[in-house]
Formats: structure tokens, C-alpha cells, sequence
């Protein structure tokens, strides 16, 4: 079985259609939402628009709020260094029980040949915490 693909989005600046036309385009088959609360102003984007998208596109949606960042984790990052601050913190919490089942559950479906796609907010994936979940995934090594 040839393995899946594990891509990530940001709708910062996008919208639903947006999202609608990157799913198709890449074929994803399981949306994967790691906010840690699935909630936006931005319409489309509540965890209910979410649902009712991939049911139309015939896709799996999962919320793991385990691999958002808490808020308080999230305050003051305007500089580089606070950024740095908070991908060791984040870092370190992969490697937790917790994340880690999570981890296991998306390297499972790519291992067994399903393409995920990670969504948050931030456009820039190096901006956002959503890419040290790609490579925690991408160098999972099972047990």
C-alpha cells in the first residue's frame, strides 16, 4: 500500500471556498483541525462549518484540541525569541502521552495510505504551530 500525504492550510486572508478547492484539488480524505478551540469569527471556519464541509465533500473531519496551544502559551509573541519560546514548549508537549496518541492516530492514517491535511488560522506554516505537528507525524516512529 502506497503511504498517504499530510499537508497543512492556514485561512488567514482565505475562504471556505478556498479551503472547498485546496481539498479537492490534493484529494485530501481526512481534515484534521489543531486548534485548540475550533471556534472563528472568520465565517466558515467554526468547527461546524467545518463538519458540514467535509460531509459534502465525503471527507472525515477530526477536531484534536490536544495539539492546539493553550492561550496563555500564546500571549506575547511578537518577537522572534517568544516565538522560539513557545515552539520549545510545544515541542516538548509532542512528546507528551497526550499528543502522542494523537500523533499516532494521524501517522496511522498516512502510514495506511489516507492524505490529511492539518488545518489552523496563521498562512505561514513556520508561523504557526501546525508545523511542528507535520514533523512530529512525518518522523513518528512507532514502538
Amino acid at each position: 500500500m502506497e503511504p498517504g500525504r499530510l499537508l497543512t492550510w492556514g485561512y488567514e486572508g482565505k475562504t471556505p471556498e478556498d479551503l472547498d478547492a485546496f481539498l479537492r484539488e490534493n484529494h485530501i480524505e481526512v481534515l484534521v483541525d489543531v486548534r485548540r478551540n475550533a471556534v472563528s469569527r472568520k465565517a466558515g471556519f467554526t468547527k461546524r462549518a467545518l463538519v458540514e464541509l467535509c460531509g459534502r465533500l465525503r471527507m472525515v473531519y477530526f477536531h484534536f484540541p490536544e495539539l492546539g496551544v493553550p492561550p496563555e502559551e500564546r500571549r506575547d509573541l511578537r518577537s522572534a525569541r517568544q516565538r522560539e519560546r513557545l515552539w520549545a514548549w510545544y515541542r516538548d508537549w509532542l512528546r507528551t502521552d497526550t499528543a502522542g496518541y494523537r500523533l499516532r492516530m494521524v501517522n496511522a492514517m498516512i502510514t495506511n495510505g489516507v492524505s490529511v491535511c492539518l488545518l489552523r488560522y496563521e498562512a505561514e506554516p513556520e508561523r504557526c504551530h501546525r508545523h511542528l505537528v507535520a514533523e512530529a507525524v512525518e518522523h513518528w516512529e512507532s514502538p
